[in-house]
């Protein structure tokens, strides 16, 4: 647990080639080095015989490989079969991998599952079609000539020959129609061919959508359909068609499950080939990966990378293993070398698992750059208090405590950490809860502080066993608690600011940044005539001299700011033979001058009286308590009483929760990151099987 990212070393090796594939997945298995490709700008390494080095040819490369493993991942997933663990890669079982033949396999396994997909989609389509029929008879009170007003439905009844019956089902195939076929009629059959077969004459109800009465009305006069008035075998069917229908329907999903079971059993089938083809196309891509990294001569291989320094050991021993000696390494220390950008310095955070979801909170604003300050323990602290501040009820935070307990169990990556941070936050509602004497807004214990809900009631904080009791009697007293916590945690991130700085040796914004030096002293003499102020009860300053040390020195000496901006700029100008820089005017300066100190002044300001929403918040919480307990007793009946308290409850825990939760960051990210944090840094990235 550190202020500060991890420190980094970057290693420089050459090794003779015969070696260059066992070592890399030695350095796979142990993961430890994040890479840099000696290829690109900026790396580029002078060796060889022609003082050039080249890249390493792959038969396949890196993109290749995860094509054909995402195409086996989709597999899995539509089949609802988990992937295989990472933990299961082992990478003396790597062998190398031809995706030419992996993708043979996938494909015939794809044209498989695509004919059940295609048999799938006919079928969805028919039920589709079913239902949108039986919406429209649903529509109808019965069936008759009569079509209902605004219908979209076609009926008809004709006679149709029995030989000619299935013509007509085969023309209505794939348009939304119902067919119920009645009795037929012998004494209207007609004689047919030399065997003098009777064709027999069905009666049949047709039920259409309008829209297809075209198409339709052809398919009747291919099968010489002719027209009848419904018979009254068809008069109120409607039960029946709705039932025929939803029959049809049952069928189809029934068939559509079946064809889905089918799909995955395909690929259960393969299941054991496409995990160990993972697994092996998945170790093959990182092989190629780290490779692509690499650079070659005609015997030997470079590569360089970063490693955490507490790391290089295994990297070392890796690398010995293998080349027995065979090779040279070279270290570089970043704090030793200030010709190498910050930036491209990787960075590792580093904390117990119980701080993660803080470092989430910090890397959600950026990462810190490398060799400057890493908040995430000091947010861990400050978080915790403005959020207890805010939210301070034990029994609420121990429904919090619970919340995030389940959240967490979800096991999901963000869900996980955003349960832990909620736990974390309920943890420290209870504490501040005690503190306060708030018990789901009822004072069942005596405060260890001060009574919250007595302060803001106007009932004040005596007799209430708090220790403070008798200093924090109104609601000035609260907001006077948040203003100084505030002035503390803006005094923090200056002096941040300032070891940032100084570790780096940037001595021009170590004293004239906005939370440089020159500012601490100004706000610290802001702070002090303030606080001068008010305890005088509103009536007098310091003297003449202590404002012009505490206040008035600083701000001259931020005068300096521009002409030495300016004296930096030439100094870095490279002047062309005729170019001449012009002088700033002496106006220049003193706008500038004055513009810096109305900007520090309403930042710093602004800042500090920005964390009174803290005590708003908390205000606003036990008030909201307050104005539900009243309604409460204002009930008559225990059980909607009981019930009010439950929903003012559930409501305070919601909104007033999120609230503070919202608050907490934006204080962090506005007051407290603004005045020191530098971001834009480069996470650290090793390739690693795991």
């Amino acid at each position: 647990m550190m202020i500060f990212p991890q420190r980094m070393k970057r290693l420089t090796a050459v090794i003779l080639k015969n070696d260059a594939d066992k070592l890399t997945l030695k350095l796979l298995d142990a993961g430890v080095m994040d890479f840099i490709d000696v290829h690109s700008p900026g790396h580029e390494l002078d060796l060889g015989t022609e003082g050039k080095i080249f890249p390493i040819e792959s038969p396949k490369t890196a993109e290749d490989l995860e094509a054909a493993r995402n195409r086996i991942e989709t597999f899995l997933h539509n089949a609802h079969i988990p992937l295989p663990l990472i933990s299961a890669l082992d990478t003396e079982t790597l062998q190398k991998a031809d995706t030419d033949i992996s993708n043979k396999e996938l494909d015939k396994l794809a044209a498989n599952i695509q004919q059940i997909r295609d048999s799938q989609q006919g079928v969805q389509q028919e039920i589709n079609r079913l239902q949108e029929i039986h919406r429209q008879i649903s529509l109808f009170e019965e069936i008759t000539e009569l079509v209902p007003s605004g219908s979209y439905v076609e009926i008809q009844a004709g006679t149709i020959g029995k030989s000619r019956y299935n013509s007509l089902l085969s023309g209505l195939k794939g348009l939304p129609a119902y067919v119920q076929r009645g009795g037929f009629d012998q004494n209207d059959g007609s004689v047919s061919g030399n065997n003098s077969e009777i064709d027999y004459e069905y009666s049949v109800l047709l039920i259409f959508m309008k829209r297809d009465t075209e198409r339709i009305g052809q398919i009747l006069d291919r099968v010489q359909w002719k027209t009848i008035e419904i018979p009254s075998e068809f008069r109120g069917m409607k039960s029946r068609a709705l039932k025929d229908l939803d029959q049809k329907i049952r069928t189809a999903e029934k068939e559509q499950i079946q064809l889905a079971s089918s799909a995955e059993r395909q690929v259960a089938e393969k299941q054991v080939w496409l995990e160990e083809t993972w697994k092996n196309l998945r170790m093959n891509e990182l092989f190629s990966t780290m490779q692509s990294n690499y650079g070659k001569t005609n015997d030997t291989v470079i590569f360089s990378g970063w490693i955490p320094a507490y790391r290089t050991d295994a990297a070392v021993r890796a690398i010995e293993e293998v080349t027995q000696g065979r090779c040279y390494l070279k270290w570089t220390v970043p704090e030793n070398n200030q010709s190498i950008p910050k930036k491209d310095i990787p960075v590792l955070l580093k904390h117990p698992r119980a701080l993660q979801p803080f470092q989430w909170l910090v890397e959600n604003y950026s990462i810190p750059r490398y060799g400057t300050i890493d908040p995430t323990v000091l947010v861990s602290i400050t978080y915790l208090l403005m959020f207890g501040l805010m939210f301070g009820d034990a029994g609420q935070g121990v429904v919090l405590l619970l919340f995030g307990f389940l959240l967490a169990r979800l096991k999901k990556n963000s869900m996980d950490k955003l349960g832990k941070l909620i736990m974390w936050c309920g943890g420290a509602s209870v504490i501040m809860g005690i503190l306060f004497g708030s018990y789901f807004g009822n004072a069942w214990l005596p405060p260890l502080w001060f009574n919250y809900h007595g302060v803001v009631s106007g009932h004040g904080g005596f007799g209430s066993g708090g220790i403070s009791a008798t200093y924090i009697t109104t609601i000035y007293d609260i907001l006077g608690i948040t203003i100084k916590f505030g002035i503390g945690i803006i005094s923090c991130g200056i002096l941040l600011n300032c070891i940032n700085r100084f570790r780096s040796r940037s001595w021009f914004h170590l004293f004239f940044d906005h939370g440089g030096l020159l500012a601490g002293w100004f706000y610290a003499g802001g702070v002090y005539t303030g606080f001068k102020f008010v305890n005088s009860g509103y009536s007098a300053l310091p003297s003449a001299g202590i404002l012009l040390l505490a206040i008035g020195l600083p701000l001259l000496m931020f005068a300096a700011k521009a002409p030495l901006e300016l004296r930096n700029e030439q100094q870095k100008t490279i002047r062309k033979p005729g170019l001449t820089l012009k002088p700033t005017k002496i106006l220049g300066f003193i706008m500038d001058w004055i513009v810096e100190l109305l900007e520090l002044f309403t930042n710093y300001l602004s800042n500090t009286l920005s964390f009174m929403r803290v005590a708003g918040l908390g205000i606003a919480h036990v008030s909201l308590m307050i104005v539900f307990m009243q309604i409460a007793g204002m009930i008559s009946s225990p059980i909607l009483s009981v019930a009010v308290l439950v929903l003012g409850n559930t409501v305070v825990i919601v909104l007033e929760g999120l609230s503070s939760g919202i608050q907490a960051l934006r204080l962090h990210y506005y007051e407290f990151f603004s005045k020191y944090f530098c971001g834009s840094g480069r996470v650290y990235h090793p390739i690693s099987i795991r």
